[in-house]
């Protein structure tokens, strides 16, 4: 019997019996997801190997990570084996799958990202010293390194990821905020833009955060809270308001700056509320709560900074710190929470 599905058609509840999350569809490729493909298929070349056409063509989450949709084979020389099949997007099953080398793969990929944040922390301790001085902030070509680092990271967990064993369009909404939050790194060293720095780093990352925002929707199971989009709506507004008037606000700014700061603050509130409820659904996802956290409270002390006055002296150091370390625990969020797939009847 074929397995797969049409390409474009979402699977209903139904079909997993009501007790799955809600399966990633394998409609058009959106912008971002052409993106991804492209570097992807920039890192198959390097590595020499070809990019497979195939992928598991439905996906799920679970409360520890992510399993694709698998069937139990059961052979007439070995009525008892059970195996992984998986799935390619014509409907043909291609090569079987062993839980040994899953479970191989998770442990690499833990290992992967706290190997990735020793060096984006060597980067900028090795950078910070050679200063001299004790300086009061990280030097650009630091910070843009480190944010450089990330987003090899955030592609590569991408490709070992989102085309075999993950959340599908998830990692690729990740990788696609990691790199508009790179982008906005460098607009805020006023290495473009200088004159309207901020006003434009303010789009480029709100929109790296609504990016993460519905990679966070998609790895929420919506059997598990059908009103998490009203949840969020309610959530934003006002503690975006709170944290916006109590922490940002200035007479300095401009109508433009002031309705654009304010629209931020309730994007980066926004995607912290989806980490949370993300978190309380599967608490294998709390690192992505966390860096979302640490990513509102470095923005919180930027703004701070910017329209007000320094909190304290060594706020740079604080405020990047924060930054990049949330930016570590979101898009590491999904390679520290995979787990082996598990059999699900079809």
């Amino acid at each position: 019997m074929p397995i797969g599905i049409p390409e474009g058609i979402r699977t209903p509840v139904t079909a997993v019996k009501g007790r799955g999350p809600r399966p990633l569809d394998d409609g058009d490729m959106p912008v971002a997801g052409l993106v991804v493909r492209l570097l992807r298929s920039l890192f198959c070349k390097i590595k020499g190997q070809k990019e497979k056409g195939g992928g598991f063509s439905r996906v799920y989450a679970n409360d520890a990570g992510a399993y694709p949709a698998s069937y139990r084979l059961k052979t007439k020389s070995n009525p008892g084996k059970t195996t992984f099949r998986r799935d390619n997007e014509g409907g043909a099953p291609s090569e079987q799958y062993n839980p040994k080398r899953l479970l191989f793969m998770r442990k690499k990929l833990k290992q992967a990202a706290l190997l990735w944040l020793l060096a984006v922390v060597a980067v900028l301790a090795g950078a910070w010293c050679l200063e001299g001085s004790w300086p009061l902030t990280f030097p650009t070509g630091a910070k843009l390194g480190a944010s450089v680092l990330l987003v090899f990271w955030a592609f590569w967990a991408n490709h070992l990821l989102g085309n075999r064993h993950a959340l599908g369009r998830s990692t690729t909404w990740v990788a696609a905020g990691m790199l508009l939050g790179f982008c906005g790194d460098v607009v805020m060293q006023r290495i473009f833009f200088e004159q309207h720095a901020v006003l434009v780093a303010i789009g480029i990352f709100g929109l790296g955060h609504l990016a993460y925002l519905l990679a966070f929707v998609r790895m929420t199971p919506t059997q598990a809270d059908e009103k998490l989009p009203l949840k969020i709506a309610a959530v934003a507004p006002v503690l975006g308001l709170a944290l916006w008037w109590f922490f940002v606000y200035s007479d300095r700014m401009g109508p433009v700056l002031l309705v654009g700061s304010l629209i931020y603050s309730f994007l980066i509130v926004a995607m912290a509320a989806g980490a949370f409820f993300l978190w309380r659904r599967n608490p294998g996802y709390g690192v992505a709560f966390l860096g979302s956290i640490s990513f509102v409270v470095s923005d919180v002390l930027l703004g701070n900074q910017l329209f007000r006055s320094p909190a304290f002296a060594a706020v740079g150091l604080v405020i990047f710190t924060t930054y990049i370390l949330g930016q570590w625990a979101i898009v590491s969020a999904v390679p520290l929470a995979f787990k082996e797939p598990r059999l699900r009847n079809i």
